[in-house]
C-alpha cells in the first residue's frame, strides 16, 4: 500500500437480502409413495430454478416425528429430502413444537445476514387424530411463525380443511390439488405470486426420474438443460 491508497474511499459491501423458504413435508401413512417420493423430487428441482443470491432453504418433514432434514438454512442446490419409510399417522403436535423450536433457538438462522419475511410451504393432507391446538397456539406466538407468509398444499381427495386452514389462518394460502402432476407448477406459481423469482428452463416441460444415492436420499437425476437467463444479481444499495 502505498501513500495515498489510505485515503482512497473504500466502496461498503452490502450483503443480499434473503429469503427463508421452509417447506414441511406430511409422510405419514396417510401419503402415498410415490406421490411423496414425487412430491420430494420436485421441491427439489424447484429449489434448483431459484435465483440463489437470494434464497435459502430448510426442509423438514414428519410423520409420527418430525425433523429438518437440512439441519438449517442452505443454499437451494443443496435442498435435499430423506428416503421414504412407511410410518404411522401424522402427529401435528410433534411437527409444531419441532418448528416452534427451530424458529425459536436460532437452528435455522445460524449465519449473520439480512432476511426477509419468511415463507413457510406445507404440504401435507392435514389428516389426524392427534391433538394439536396447544402446540399451535404456542407456535402461533412465535414472531417468526405469525409474521411468515404461509401456503398448505393439499393433493387428491382425501384431506381435513380444518387442519389446512388451522395452519394458514387467515392471511395464508390454500391451494388443493387433484393429482400430483399439477404439484410443480402450482409450486413454482405460489413462490412467484410471493415475488420469487423462478430461474426459466430451456426445456420446462421435460420430466425428470427420481433416484437414491448412497445415504438413501431421493434426487432427481440431474437434468441436461441449463437455465436460459444468469442468475440475479446480489442487490446493491442502488438498486433496494
Amino acid at each position: 500500500m502505498n501513500f495515498f491508497d489510505k485515503f482512497k474511499k473504500k466502496k461498503p459491501k452490502f450483503a443480499p437480502c434473503i429469503t427463508p423458504i421452509i417447506f414441511v413435508i406430511d409422510k405419514s401413512n396417510s401419503v402415498p409413495q410415490e406421490q411423496f417420493e414425487l412430491t420430494a423430487a420436485s421441491i427439489i428441482q424447484t429449489c434448483k430454478s431459484f435465483s440463489f443470491a437470494e434464497i435459502e432453504v430448510a426442509i423438514f418433514e414428519f410423520s409420527s416425528f418430525a425433523n429438518c432434514v437440512t439441519k438449517q438454512l442452505v443454499a437451494p442446490y443443496k435442498a435435499t429430502t430423506s428416503r421414504f419409510v412407511i410410518d404411522s399417522e401424522a402427529n401435528f403436535n410433534e411437527l409444531f413444537n419441532t418448528l416452534n423450536n427451530a424458529l425459536s433457538d436460532k437452528q435455522l438462522f445460524i449465519k449473520a445476514g439480512v432476511y426477509k419475511t419468511p415463507i413457510i410451504c406445507f404440504i401435507t393432507n392435514g389428516i389426524t387424530n392427534i391433538s394439536y391446538s396447544e402446540s399451535l397456539d404456542c407456535l402461533k406466538k412465535n414472531p417468526l411463525f405469525d409474521s411468515a407468509n404461509k401456503i398448505a398444499i393439499t393433493i387428491g381427495n382425501t384431506y381435513n380443511s380444518k387442519t389446512i386452514n388451522d395452519i394458514v389462518g387467515d392471511c395464508g394460502k390454500a391451494i388443493h390439488l387433484n393429482s400430483v402432476n399439477e404439484f410443480k407448477p402450482k409450486l413454482n406459481e405460489a413462490f412467484a405470486s410471493e415475488g420469487i423469482k423462478i430461474i426459466p428452463q430451456v426445456c420446462p416441460s421435460q420430466s425428470f426420474s427420481i433416484s437414491q444415492d448412497e445415504n438413501g436420499y431421493y434426487i432427481p437425476k440431474q437434468a441436461s438443460y441449463q437455465a436460459s437467463v444468469p442468475i440475479s444479481p446480489v442487490p446493491t444499495a442502488s438498486t433496494r
